[in-house]
């Protein structure tokens, strides 16, 4: 439940404010460097969640539902919840443009690339050899990165 009113805090009426403060705060900022590798781009991912929930944790989402329950529960909640929301959108903003950069760069799309190739369709079959390695994208315990 609160995992759906945190989505109706970003995604009402509160939506325009929330994209405006994001803007603000990403306005002149960089995305996130250094993420060259899917190692890289892993512990960028569980890096992001560590900081997220000590910015935001589901409990204190939920401690704010009910502490302000009633009329108005969203706009209550939005004027104390803002400041980290903004925040944890703007990091996984970052993290993710970081994660794309990093992927373009690794792939030397940028001397290999057309629009002619990007319109492209891949057969289904090259992207189930990909999918069926297990050396692409290894999978991990969080606990163990």
């Amino acid at each position: 439940m609160a995992s759906s009113v945190q989505k109706t805090l970003t995604t009402s009426p509160n939506r325009f404010r929330h994209i405006q403060l994001l803007n603000a705060k990403l306005a002149k900022r960089l995305a996130k460097s250094g993420i060259l590798t899917g190692d890289d781009a892993a512990n960028a991912t569980v890096e992001l969640m560590r900081v997220t929930v000590r910015t935001l944790s589901p409990e204190r989402v939920i401690e704010m539902f009910n502490e302000v329950r009633g009329r108005g529960q969203l706009e209550k909640m939005w004027q104390k919840l803002k400041t980290p929301t903004v925040t944890i959108t703007a990091r996984g903003v970052l993290t993710l443009s970081g994660m794309w950069q990093g992927a373009w760069a690794a792939s030397k799309s940028e001397s290999r690339s057309s629009k002619t190739k990007a319109r492209k369709r891949i057969a289904p079959s090259s992207l189930m050899t990909l999918y069926n390695n297990s050396t692409i994208a290894k999978s991990m315990w969080l606990r163990d990165m």
